[in-house]
């Protein structure tokens, strides 16, 4: 008995003693994770203190504003910290001042490669000045220099870089935009297919994020349908693309254009996939424009990614997005990943309309209106969610007077079948949203953000819409009820999943995502099966709307496409003309007097034979 109380002892012990070493192990596994040092010169900014606010995958980030740095010994302005090795992001600030200006996101932090071939290397930063309301924060060289533009600049550093063009209100505007390292005059010759041409200057202006000097410029008085050449700078500086521009209102034509959400370019392996995705588009010829939902990079603020969206450093087609966005017009939305210094922009890359609020515009488009909202800004008060809504409201009703259809786009999905459906802004968005996009009648509603596929007739107060197919299995369109959707992922970042949610008061949904007809997100899980890529090509008629959702597999591993593009689903929408309508209706009024009258002519017909035959009768 005396044994078995000892043993029993030990065991307690034993037991008692478990978390005291699972929490020597763990505060071991602490002391050794592997750590490098970062350093920041403060001779600029000339902080009280000075903290870093640091995160990456897998590793444990700060709460802000962060760690303090310590003064190194015997200097003045350079503080220090060890900080773990495979951080990806850091805000270096005044951790006293709330007010103070913080410093834009710092990507180019040495790799875990880095360190591992170099124990001992340190990262210094200082800043170099202000851009968007934030200290822009550079990596000093092995001498403790930083980048400055180039005084006297080769060919090569003038050499346009990341071109691309944008719709502008209709036909008659194209906004182009472009990089080089040095700076140049900005000259741009435009050349229309008949040989007419003009000469344009872009503005400038350094970008000490970016490291270049970025070009902005308007072509103007474009006529429709009209294939153009622009050339950018001249002699051994000079880059050229084309583009064409788009149909004048009321065309009967077909319009055809791309919808692609999210390339969301993180990584130099996620550029890999986004490229091969602007590739396979740029091999449609008959694209009238290509239309990005929003997030373009992960982080707007990195040179690095907005640089891998037009070319990837590898991959099958490293240049698909150079050769796409030069040569093909581009409309964008407002993403929350595009937000440069909590600013909302497209960092200067993109050069895009404003004129119902910071991107915020529309485009007429042939029989068709494309209306793009800023819901990133429209979530940031109520002011401005309100002019948007005032603006939608106005350029809905010259679309509805003009017979167009209306698309009206932004980036956060209110109806998705992702994992974002019951986030607070999703909810706040949605709640006031909804009903409005469903008493405007609209026709289709473009979505992006959660990284599936999903689509929906969707009603205002957030019920599925039964909506009637006719023989050929389009829906035929109904009104108040739009046919919302969610394009996929254009990149290779991440994809989402779906999720159990509870359903508000007051919130228009409803639940386990049963306003959806189709999804890509399946299984008990919610997990998405195919983790494929997706681009949607949108063709649209007089009468016809018609939606071709491509989705692909992009091997990050082996660098290659996988999987080739295939059609993953396909939608049709109809509607019949007010102009169709009317003749329909004369149609079956005429239809209903021809009755009318055979029946009064049978009618007559029939009492003069009965009468004939009473009076032969009454003679007999």
């Amino acid at each position: 008995m005396k044994k078995l109380k000892n043993i029993i002892s030990l065991i307690l012990v034993g037991v008692m003693a478990c978390p005291m070493l699972v929490s020597a192990e763990n505060s071991l596994e602490t002391e050794n994770i592997d750590k490098m040092e970062i350093r920041f010169d403060n001779s600029v900014t000339k902080w009280e203190d000075v903290s870093i606010h640091y995160w990456g995958t897998g590793v444990e980030g700060t709460e802000w504003p962060g760690d303090e740095m310590q003064l190194v010994e015997g200097t003045e302005d350079i503080y220090s910290l060890e900080v773990p090795v495979g951080i990806t992001g850091i805000v270096f600030a005044d951790p006293n001042d709330s007010d103070a200006l913080k410093s834009a996101d710092v990507t180019d932090i040495p790799t875990r490669e880095d360190w591992e071939q170099n124990n001992d290397i340190i990262a210094e930063y200082v800043s170099v000045g202000e851009e968007y309301g934030k200290s822009v924060v550079l990596r000093k060289d092995e001498n403790g220099n930083v980048y400055q533009p180039p005084e006297t600049p080769s060919a090569e550093q003038m050499v346009a870089k990341q071109v691309n063009t944008h719709v502008g209100k209709d036909y008659s505007e194209v906004y182009l935009a472009y990089t080089t390292v040095g700076q140049t005059e900005g000259k741009v010759v435009l050349t229309d297919k008949e040989g007419t041409t003009t000469e344009y200057t872009a503005e400038s202006q350094y970008s000490p994020s970016a490291q270049k000097y970025q070009y902005s410029v308007v072509f103007e008085n474009l006529k429709p349908n009209m294939s153009y050449t622009y050339t950018i700078g001249q002699q051994d500086y000079s880059f050229t693309g084309t583009f064409k521009s788009l149909p004048e209102q009321g065309s009967d034509e077909v319009l055809t254009f791309a919808y692609i959400t999210d390339t969301q370019v993180g990584s130099l392996v996620d550029a890999e996939a986004s490229n091969a995705t602007l590739h396979y588009l740029s091999q449609y010829s008959n694209l009238d424009f290509v239309y990005i939902g929003g997030d373009l990079t992960d982080n707007a603020e990195s040179k690095l990614q907005w640089e891998s969206l037009f070319e990837s450093a590898e991959g099958q087609y490293p240049t698909g997005g150079a050769e796409l966005l030069a040569n093909n017009l581009l409309a964008v939305a407002q993403g929350n990943h595009d937000k440069n210094h909590d600013v909302s922009s497209l960092s200067g890359y993109v050069n895009a309309p404003d004129e119902g609020g910071n991107l915020v515009y529309s485009v007429d488009y042939g029989n068709a209106k494309l209306i793009v909202l800023n819901l990133e800004t429209a979530g940031e008060s109520d002011e401005e969610r309100d002019s948007q809504k005032v603006y939608l409201e106005k350029e809905v009703k010259e679309a509805k007077d003009a017979g167009q259809w209306t698309i009206v786009a932004f980036h956060k999905s209110i109806y998705t079948g992702g994992s974002h459906i019951v986030d607070d802004d999703i909810i706040e968005a949605r709640t006031f949203w909804s009903p409005v996009l469903s008493e405007l009648d609209i026709d289709v509603v473009l979505q992006a953000h959660d990284h599936v596929y999903a689509r929906g007739f969707i009603s205002g107060d957030g019920s599925r819409g039964d909506v009637q197919q006719d023989e050929n299995g389009a829906y035929v369109s109904k009104d108040n009820t739009p046919l919302y959707m969610v394009g996929g992922h254009a990149g290779g970042l991440k994809w989402y999943s779906a999720i159990d949610y509870e359903v508000t008061q007051g919130d228009p949904l409803l639940e386990n995502y049963e306003f959806l007809d189709v999804s890509s997100v399946s299984g008990e899980n919610g997990t998405d099966v195919t983790n494929e890529s997706m681009y949607t090509i949108v063709e649209v008629s007089d009468t016809e709307f018609k939606t071709t959702t491509y989705a692909f597999k992009y091997n990050q591993e082996t660098h290659v496409v996988e999987k080739e593009p295939y059609i993953y689903d396909s939608v049709v929408l109809t509607r019949q003309l007010d102009e169709q309508a009317e003749n329909t209706s004369n149609a079956n009024d005429n239809n209903f007097v021809v009755y009318v009258v055979i029946i009064v002519v049978a009618g007559l017909v029939v009492c003069a034979v009965v009468y004939s035959k009473n009076k032969q009768k009454n003679n007999k």
